[in-house]
């Protein structure tokens, strides 16, 4: 298994959205609070998309997380919701860069299926939060744990 680095002051996440769509309203005050710890914070071309239920067209969800993977600027991966449409995706995804350049992938509900690709295909394993983002303060919950846990300071 390999481990991505520890998050520092100065590092970016990228924040996707792989899976149901989503509006900036629904994320700002986590965005403010990676912030508030000194992370850069970038979004996915295609973040705020809507297609159905999905945050975009299938091509357009895949087109941001393989972006994502390839920015070497990237240490984290945010998926900014769960829900579903990760499954219609990830064979899509190439994960071939991580080997080199590891990052977090950070998400939950139906970003399970791009954590157990992961972990079954690539002997990685990833943070995996089995909860809804309908809860407000679910997001903020796990990202100050994440700081706890895993950021440099």
């Amino acid at each position: 298994m390999i481990i991505p680095p520890y998050l520092k002051q100065g590092d970016t996440v990228l924040v996707v959205a792989p899976a149901r769509k989503v509006s900036s309203d629904e994320i700002e005050p986590q965005l403010k609070l990676l912030e508030s710890w000194g992370l850069k914070v970038k979004f996915g071309e295609n973040i705020y998309e809507r297609y159905h239920q999905f945050a975009g067209r299938d091509e357009q969800r895949a087109f941001d997380f393989n972006e994502a993977i390839k920015d070497t600027e990237v240490k984290a991966i945010l998926c900014a919701r769960g829900g579903y449409g990760s499954v219609r995706i990830v064979d899509e995804i190439d994960f071939t860069p991580l080997i080199k350049n590891p990052k977090w992938i950070i998400g939950f509900s139906d970003i399970t299926v791009i954590h157990n690709e992961l972990n079954n295909k690539h002997q990685r394993l990833y943070d995996d939060y089995q909860n809804k983002l309908e809860e407000s303060t679910f997001l903020e919950t796990k990202l100050r744990e994440i700081n706890d846990n895993f950021l440099i300071t």
